[in-house]
């Protein structure tokens, strides 16, 4: 970082950028490892959050009908916690997407509905922009994807998987 001096607040920002993005990815990993050592009725909402993430990722039938079954009840702990919406949205699109449920179109609104409800509970979670974008650009709704996903790349820089989907869309 080779800067003037006036720029270090600028500087200041970038590294803090660059911690947080090599950091956020580990910490998941690390909180699930963590959390699969405690019996799943014992989770509290950011512990079941985590566990479902790690479900999600998997990208197959069971595993991510076990994450929505877990974000269910993290929502049922904490029935205002905008992550647990947003991730919830992300695991009812892959469920959609994939047709692993009965009814894709209700499972896509559903998601839409979760991702909203994130966005309304914290405008400043990138989770939900991102969810809602990548679920727009699913419907073909290009012009609605790319606002929330580049609102998500706004609020969080660092956020690999929200850019990745940006370039999907």
């Amino acid at each position: 970082y080779d800067r003037a001096l006036k720029d270090i607040f600028a500087v200041q920002d970038e590294i803090a950028g660059s911690v947080l993005a090599l950091i956020e990815p580990q910490l998941y990993q690390a909180e699930s490892r963590r959390v699969a050592s405690i019996p799943p009725e014992q989770l509290d909402a950011w512990g079941l959050l985590v566990t479902s993430i790690g479900l999600i990722h998997r990208f197959e039938r069971q595993p991510n009908a076990q994450a929505r079954e877990l974000l269910e009840r993290a929502l049922a702990l904490q029935p205002n916690y905008p992550r647990a919406h947003a991730v919830l949205a992300w695991a009812k699109y892959w469920a959609a997407h994939c047709s692993w449920v009965r009814e894709p179109s209700q499972e896509m609104a559903a998601c839409l509905d979760h991702a909203e409800s994130a966005r309304r509970l914290d405008n400043a979670e990138p989770w939900s922009h991102m969810v809602l974008g990548f679920a727009h650009s699913g419907l073909a709704h290009h012009a609605r994807a790319l606002d929330s996903l580049n609102t998500a790349v706004e609020l969080n820089p660092s956020f690999a998987l929200c850019r990745m989907l940006r370039g999907w869309a």
